[in-house]
């Protein structure tokens, strides 16, 4: 009998109530030279005597025990007995949509390269989405490419959403090693980073089952010390391996970590220490030795909250790490606390020259200005009045100017310098309104009356529309709010010609805030030139609200018009 084109190797333990979908949807691949090889992992439930019925009816099926216990020993148990040329990975409770390993196959075939990755999505019984969004773009298809060329293909680090060439498999000497947790991403970055070439396929070619239930559940969902330890040091010789053959991508590495893999693993581990408690010495020191081999310089490119996790490891705060996690997880429950614990990590860090490479002054913005604006309206004044107060003294203690990233924050920024918990509170209120819409225009020949749905707010009463024009003027517009809608009446008398642009001012307590007045994405037809005022939408902006003040219609010029009118009047 001829070599199959392609083995599958799919490790199974305890998985009856998937096994049976995913081996059907593996034999919808339209590829005949294939052999599917379940190695069974010390089931306790029905999953071998399914494989087996399945394998009794279609000669592509078989099933094996494994040499060892584990997912790692099961799936080099496969690989030793798999005969094809080229080599793809499935795990038990997962669905490879029809296609995908013929998709896969046509592109080595064609390329010549030793790896072809493909997109997947996550799915569960209430949703489906994209977990490689953030890592690398699967938009089109790229054949013989490398890893210098393009780094994303860095991160994702499970087997099962790529094909191997069975030769290089073999060449690059892969196996997965003995452990228990995160078993694939040391084969998976020495891959990628010994390949000649690699392929890239546009194309959905996995669905991965997202289960919880910690041991109950999937693997990845396990977060006892064992399993965290595992992954610490699997990570560590990942980032060994790129330092020593490809430094220029220590930096891509160290993201993958601080902004991926490693805050869901420090995070979920961190979950279980009770308050109060330290983090064991073999998990502080295993920590420590993985973050001596990344390169901090990434801290500022993370997510705030991820930043400020791990700024707090690298400054050896563990404890500080272990209680922001805490409140990062409870702040629906708590919101108080994860401001309390934004507000003392972060002024840990400033005060701190252990961790050089962060900039504390964009962590005040990106981070603890944005927990309060999200998060202040949760909390009773009488709790927030305490917290603004310590907050005031990181704020204004930074050692220079706030760069802020948009009007709401600008606000908060200057609210918590004040102390204002009051007006604090009502900005964080007020991001769920801003910005403003506009969803209808009346215009006359010489005015335009702004519509839109009023914010149900206690300062509603105290906004004004601010517009500003040429030369640097400004005219303030009243804005009447009643019966949940809210408007106001553009005179153009008192504009001069030329554009002008439109915002909203809200009095909060002792500061302003102004954010901005769009339109609800609806087409503005052009006025004729009797109208004295021209709204627009800036769509390249935000939709931003625009008026076009236009010069007074000349003598003669309104001759004709009204000459126009009269005549259609006649007709």
């Amino acid at each position: 009998m001829p070599a199959p084109m392609l083995s599958v190797v799919v490790p199974a333990h305890d998985a009856a109530p998937w096994i049976g979908e995913l081996i059907e949807s593996i034999l919808d691949q339209h590829i005949d030279s294939m052999e599917l090889l379940v190695v069974d992992d010390r089931s306790g439930d029905g999953t071998p005597g399914i494989v087996e019925s399945i394998a009794a009816r279609d000669s592509r099926v078989m099933l094996m025990p494994s040499r060892a216990p584990g997912g790692a020993a099961a799936r080099n148990t496969g690989v030793d007995a798999a005969a094809g040329e080229y080599l793809v990975f499935a795990d038990a409770d997962d669905i490879v949509p029809s296609g995908a390993y013929r998709a896969m196959l046509d592109s080595l075939q064609r390329s010549g390269s030793d790896i072809v990755i493909g997109d997947h999505l996550k799915f569960s019984p209430t949703r489906t989405w994209s977990p490689t969004q953030r890592w690398y773009s699967f938009d089109a298809g790229v054949e013989r490419t490398t890893i210098d060329r393009v780094p994303g293909l860095l991160a994702g680090r499970a087997c099962w959403n790529r094909m191997f060439r069975r030769s290089f498999w073999d060449a690059a000497s892969l196996r997965f090693p003995d452990v228990g947790h995160a078993d694939d991403i040391e084969p998976m970055t020495r891959a990628v980073l010994t390949a000649s070439s690699i392929d890239v396929v546009p194309d959905c070619i996995y669905l991965y089952r997202d289960r919880a239930g910690g041991e109950a559940g999937s693997m990845s969902n396990r977060s006892d010390e064992r399993a965290f330890l595992e992954y610490l040091r699997e990570e560590t010789t990942c980032a060994r391996l790129v330092r020593s053959s490809a430094p220029e991508l220590v930096g891509q590495q160290s993201m993958l970590v601080v902004d991926a893999d490693g805050w869901v693993h420090v995070d979920r581990y961190f979950a279980q220490i009770p308050d109060g408690e330290d983090v064991p010495p073999a998990a502080r020191a295993a920590i420590a030795t993985l973050l001596a081999e990344l390169d901090p310089i990434v801290l500022d490119g993370a997510a705030p909250e991820r930043r400020l996790l791990f700024a707090l490891l690298w400054a050896d705060e563990l404890r500080a790490a272990v209680a922001f996690a805490s409140a990062a997880r409870t702040r629906a429950s708590d919101p108080a606390a994860l401001l309390r614990q934004w507000t003392d990590a972060v002024a840990l860090l400033v005060g701190s020259d252990r961790v050089s490479a962060l900039d504390p002054q964009r962590l005040i913005v990106d981070g603890l200005l944005r927990a309060y604006l999200h998060t202040a309206d949760a909390v009773p004044i009488s709790e927030l009045a305490a917290l603004v107060t310590s907050a005031a003294r990181v704020v204004t203690g930074a050692a220079r100017a706030l760069d802020h990233s948009s009007e709401l924050i600008d606000a908060t920024a200057c609210a918590v310098v004040a102390g204002d918990a009051e007006a604090v509170r009502r900005i964080s209120a007020l991001r769920r309104y801003a910005p403003i819409v506009i969803d209808e225009v009346r215009p006359t020949t010489r005015d335009l009356t702004v519509l839109g749905p009023s914010p149900t707010l206690e300062q509603a009463p105290s906004a004004v529309v601010v517009l500003r024009g040429p030369e640097s003027s400004v005219e303030i517009v009243p804005l009447e709010s009643n019966d949940g809608r809210w408007r106001a009446q553009i005179d153009a008398s008192v504009l001069q010609a030329g554009r002008w642009t439109a915002t909203a001012r809200f009095r909060m307590s002792t500061v302003e805030v102004e954010v901005p007045l769009v339109t609800a994405r609806m087409p503005i037809p052009p006025l004729d030139g009797t109208h004295l005022l021209q709204p627009l939408s800036d769509r390249r902006d935000g939709w931003r609200f625009l008026v076009d003040r236009r010069p007074e219609p000349s003598l003669a010029r309104r001759a004709r018009t009204a000459l126009g009118r009269l005549r259609g009047s006649r007709s």
